[in-house]
C-alpha cells in the first residue's frame, strides 16, 4: 500500500565526490600567501564584483543528503522526507546596476532545494526605478502523509483471520506546484497599474475510502488546478489619498477520480474475486463470518467493482474597491469595498457491484447525474482614527459580511437486483432486469431514482469595534472599547423532490410507494415532495468588552496587556461560547544590544452552560526566549513554550463497548452520553549555540523538542492515545570552514526522533529516528 520512491542516485552522488575532491586539490594547490609584513590599513574587502555595469554578488551551494532512517519510513516521510541524493542546496544572486541607465536597476534571484528535497522555490525581482517592478515565484512540494492511526479501523487481533490495517485509508502522495507572476508598472507615479497571475496545481496518487455495505479502501487520484488572474490600478488623488480598482479572475477545474482497491480480496467458489474491505470482526464489517476454509463468504457485504469520477468546473471573478487617505490632520481613513459570485457545475458518475445486504442492491450507476452550484459574496470594511488631540485618540472599524449558495443536484440513479426467485441475494446470484421479478427488501432504494434536491445556506455578518485610546505619558498608555458582531446563519435548508422514482415488483409498495397506486404492470411510481424547505435561520449576538494597556521605556523595554471579556445570546454549534475571558500580555526587554529577552503569556477561556452541553474549554500558553551574543565569538539562543489545552462537553455516540460512566442521551434514548474530556499538555524547548573559535570556522549546535501529554474520552479500547502521548526530538549540528576565498565547505547532521507513550494498537508502529547528513560546497562572491 506503499507509493513508490525514487532511490537515492549513485552517478550523481559521483558527481558530488569529485566536484568535492577538483575544489579541495584547488584549495591546496593555491594556499593563502603569507602575511605581508607592513599590511595596508584595511576595512574588509567589499562583497561582490563590477561586471558589465553592475556590481555583482552571488552565492550557490552544491552537495548532497545522506539519509539513514531506521523504524517507520512512513512516519519519517510524513514529518521530514528528507531523502538521500544530490542537491542544490542553495543560491543566490544580486546585480544593481552602477549607471541606472541599464533596461533594470535592480535583480536578484534566489532558490533551494533543487534535485530532490520535499520543497524547491525560486523568486526572481527585477526593478526598474520609476518604470516598473516584477516578481516571479515558483515552488514545488512534494506532500507525503502516512498517519496509520487516521480512519484506521483498528481491525482486533482476536480476529480470524487478523487482517491489520498498517498504512492510513486516507493517506496521499501529491504533487503541489505553485507559480506567482506580479508586475507594477509606473510605481510611485500618481497612476500605476497592476497585473499578476498565479496557479496552483495539485496532482498524484492517494487512497481513500467508501462505504456501500462494508467501507472499502479506493485509490484516489488528485488532479486539480487553478489560475488566477489580477488587474487592478492605483491613482494618487493627492499624496495622502489613494483610490485602487482590482479585478480579479479565477478558473478552478479538478477533482478526484476514484477506482476499488484490491486490498482484502478473496476468491468465491467460482474463483472470482471479492474485496470485503477495511473493517474485520468488528462495526462496519462486511459480515460475523466472512470466510468459511479461505473461501469468501457470498452472503457477505463486497464489491466487485466501484468507480467515481465528479470533477468539478469553477469561475469566480472579483471585483474590490480600496481607499486610503490621511489627508485631514485629525483623520486616518481605510475602506474596501469586495463582490464575488461564483458558478460551479461537475458531473456525478459513481458505479458499483457487489452486494449491500441491508438492501439485496447488486449495484448501481448515476450516469447523468449532474449538480450545480451558485455562490454570492460581497464585504465592506471601514475604519477610520479621529485623533482628538496629540494623546487621545478615537478607532472606529465597521465591518460586513454576506454570502449565499444555493445548488441543485439531478439525481440519475438506476439500482440492479436480482431475480425474487433466488430467494436471498448473494455475491454469487446474477443481476436480472425487469419485467422479471426482482428480489427487494423493505429497505430496498428504488430501481429507477429520477430525483432532484435543492440546497442552499448562507450567513450575514455585521461587526462594530470602538476603542479609545489614551497615551498618559510618552511611556504609558491605556485604551478600552466595546465590539459588537451579529451572526444571521442558515446553515442549511433543502427542497427535495421525486420527479418519476419507480418501484418494480416484488414488493414495489415501498419507500415513497408504500401507499401509492400500482401500475399495470405492478410497479409503483412517485412524484412529489421528499424534503419541504425548512427555516433554520439562526441570530446569534455576541459583546466583548476590551481594556490594555501598554509601556515602553526607550528601546529597550516595551510591555502590553490585552483582556477581552464577553458573552453571546444564542449559539448554533456545541462548541460556540455563551461566555468568555481572554488575556493576553508580552512583554520583550533588551538591557544592552548583545542581550535580548522576551516573555508571552496567553489565557483562554469559553463555556458553554445549556443543559446536556456544558461545554467548558481553557487554554493557557506561556512563552519565554533569550537571545545572548556578546561578540563576535559566540551566541545563545534559548526559548521555551508551555501550552496546556482541556476541553470537556456531553457527547453523544453508539458504542457496543461504552465507557464507564455512561447514560442515556439527553433527547435521544437509542444514544448514551458521556461528559467527554480532551486535554493536552505541550511543551516546546529549542537550543541553539553558535561558537567562530577561528576566523575561518563557524560552528553551531542546536536541540529541539516537542513533548505531548494528554489524554482524551476513548470509545475504542483499541485506540492508541497516538500524538496525545508523543515525543519528537531534533538536535542538530552545523560546521562552516572557509577553504579558500569565497570557497567554503559546509556540513551539517541533523537526528530525528518520534515516539509514542502508549500502546501502538493493531496498527504498524510509529516509532523512528534517522541521520540525515549534508554535505556541500559554497561558493560566494
Amino acid at each position: 500500500m506503499r507509493f513508490p520512491r525514487t532511490g537515492a542516485n549513485s552517478t550523481a552522488w559521483a558527481i558530488v565526490a569529485v566536484v568535492l575532491t577538483l575544489v579541495a586539490g584547488a584549495w591546496s594547490q593555491n594556499p593563502t600567501p603569507p602575511p605581508s609584513p607592513t599590511p595596508p590599513a584595511t576595512t574588509g574587502e567589499p562583497e561582490g564584483k563590477d561586471i558589465g555595469g553592475f556590481h555583482v554578488t552571488q552565492s550557490i551551494e552544491i552537495g548532497g543528503r545522506i539519509s539513514d532512517v531506521n523504524g517507520s519510513q512512513a512516519m519519517y516521510d510524513t514529518l521530514v522526507d528528507y531523502q538521500s541524493g544530490a542537491r542544490i542546496l542553495e543560491q543566490s544572486l544580486t546585480m544593481r546596476s552602477l549607471t541606472n541607465e541599464d533596461i533594470f536597476d535592480t535583480l536578484t534571484f534566489s532558490s533551494f532545494g533543487w534535485g530532490g528535497d520535499p520543497e524547491q522555490a525560486g523568486r526572481l525581482r527585477i526593478a526598474k526605478y520609476g518604470w516598473y517592478n516584477f516578481s516571479g515565484s515558483y515552488q514545488h512540494m512534494q506532500n507525503y502523509f502516512d498517519y496509520d492511526l487516521l480512519a484506521n479501523p483498528l481491525n482486533p487481533p482476536a480476529g480470524s483471520p487478523f487482517i491489520p490495517v498498517l498504512n492510513s485509508p486516507h493517506m496521499f502522495y501529491d504533487r503541489q506546484n505553485l507559480y506567482n507572476f506580479d508586475l507594477v508598472v509606473l510605481p510611485m507615479h500618481r497612476l500605476s497599474f497592476r497585473v499578476d497571475y498565479n496557479r496552483n496545481r495539485i496532482i498524484g496518487p492517494s487512497f481513500s475510502s467508501v462505504h456501500q455495505g462494508t467501507d472499502a479502501l479506493t485509490n484516489q487520484s488528485w488532479d486539480n488546478t487553478l489560475n488566477g488572474f489580477r488587474f487592478g490600478a492605483d491613482f494618487r488623488v493627492n499624496k495622502r489619498t489613494t483610490l485602487s480598482y482590482t479585478q480579479m479572475l479565477q478558473y478552478y477545474f479538478g477533482g478526484a477520480t476514484y477506482d476499488l482497491n484490491n486490498f482484502n480480496s478473496w476468491p468465491l467458489s467460482n474463483g472470482q474475486q471479492v474485496t470485503f474491505g477495511l473493517p474485520w470482526f468488528n462495526s462496519g464489517s462486511p459480515c460475523s463470518a466472512p470466510l468459511k476454509n479461505g473461501i469468501a463468504n457470498p452472503s457477505c457485504n463486497g464489491y466487485f467493482t466501484y468507480g467515481l469520477n465528479q470533477h468539478v468546473n469553477t469561475f469566480i471573478p472579483t471585483e474590490q474597491l480600496n481607499l486610503v487617505s490621511s489627508s485631514l490632520k485629525w483623520l486616518d481613513f481605510n475602506g474596501q469595498y469586495q463582490y464575488s459570485h461564483a458558478n460551479s457545475s461537475t458531473p456525478l458518475y459513481e458505479t458499483f457491484t457487489g452486494l449491500i445486504t441491508r438492501s439485496n442492491l447488486l449495484g448501481f450507476n448515476t450516469a447523468g447525474s449532474e449538480a450545480r452550484s451558485r455562490w454570492n459574496s460581497s464585504s465592506a470594511d471601514v475604519s477610520a482614527t479621529i485623533h482628538i488631540n496629540d494623546r487621545l485618540r478615537l478607532l472606529e472599524t465597521f465591518r460586513f459580511r454576506n454570502f449565499s449558495v444555493a445548488g441543485d443536484f439531478l439525481d440519475l440513479t438506476s439500482n440492479y437486483f436480482t431475480a425474487a426467485s433466488k430467494g436471498s441475494a448473494t455475491l454469487l446470484t446474477p443481476i436480472v432486469m425487469f419485467p422479471t421479478t426482482l428480489l427487494h427488501s423493505t429497505s430496498s432504494p428504488a430501481d429507477i431514482v429520477n430525483e432532484i434536491s435543492t440546497n442552499m445556506t448562507g450567513q450575514k455578518t455585521y461587526q462594530n469595534d470602538i476603542q479609545l485610546q489614551y497615551d498618559v505619558s510618552r511611556v504609558f498608555g491605556v485604551r478600552a472599547g466595546f465590539m459588537w458582531k451579529q451572526y444571521t446563519i442558515q446553515p442549511g435548508d433543502s427542497f427535495e423532490a421525486a420527479l418519476g422514482d419507480i418501484y418494480y415488483p416484488n414488493n414495489a409498495k415501498r419507500g415513497s410507494c408504500a401507499s401509492g397506486p400500482l401500475n399495470p404492470d405492478g410497479s409503483c411510481t412517485f412524484t412529489g415532495v421528499l424534503t419541504p424547505w425548512g427555516n433554520p435561520t439562526t441570530e446569534i449576538n455576541r459583546y466583548t468588552g476590551v481594556l490594555g494597556a501598554w509601556f515602553r521605556k526607550g528601546s529597550g523595554l516595551h510591555a502590553n496587556i490585552d483582556a477581552q471579556f464577553g458573552g453571546a445570546d444564542n449559539w448554533i454549534y456545541r462548541t460556540d461560547p455563551l461566555g468568555f475571558f481572554n488575556l493576553k500580555g508580552n512583554v520583550s526587554y533588551a538591557p544592552s544590544p548583545w542581550l535580548m529577552l522576551g516573555g508571552n503569556f496567553i489565557y483562554e477561556h469559553a463555556t458553554n452552560g445549556t443543559t446536556g452541553i456544558n461545554y467548558n474549554q481553557h487554554n493557557y500558553v506561556t512563552m519565554v526566549n533569550a537571545t545572548i551574543n556578546p561578540g563576535k565569538r559566540w551566541g545563545l539562543d534559548l526559548a521555551y513554550n508551555f501550552d496546556a489545552i482541556q476541553q470537556n462537553t456531553y457527547l453523544c455516540f453508539q458504542s457496543a463497548a461504552p465507557p464507564s460512566g455512561s447514560t442515556a442521551c439527553l433527547g435521544d434514548s437509542s444514544l448514551m452520553q458521556i461528559y467527554g474530556i480532551y486535554q493536552t499538555h505541550t511543551q516546546y524547548g529549542y537550543l541553539a549555540f553558535m561558537l567562530t573559535p577561528l576566523e575561518r570556522l563557524s560552528m553551531r549546535l542546536g536541540y529541539s523538542i516537542v513533548d505531548n501529554q494528554g489524554n482524551t474520552t476513548q470509545f475504542n479500547t483499541l485506540l492508541p492515545l497516538g500524538p496525545l502521548s508523543s515525543t519528537y526530538q531534533t538536535p542538530l549540528a552545523a560546521v562552516d570552514f572557509k577553504l579558500y576565498k569565497g570557497v567554503s565547505f559546509v556540513g551539517g547532521w541533523n537526528y530525528y526522533q518520534y515516539g509514542e507513550s502508549s500502546f501502538v494498537g493493531p496498527t504498524a508502529p510509529r516509532y523512528f529516528h534517522a541521520n540525515n547528513t549534508t554535505l556541500a560546497l559554497k561558493y560566494a562572491f
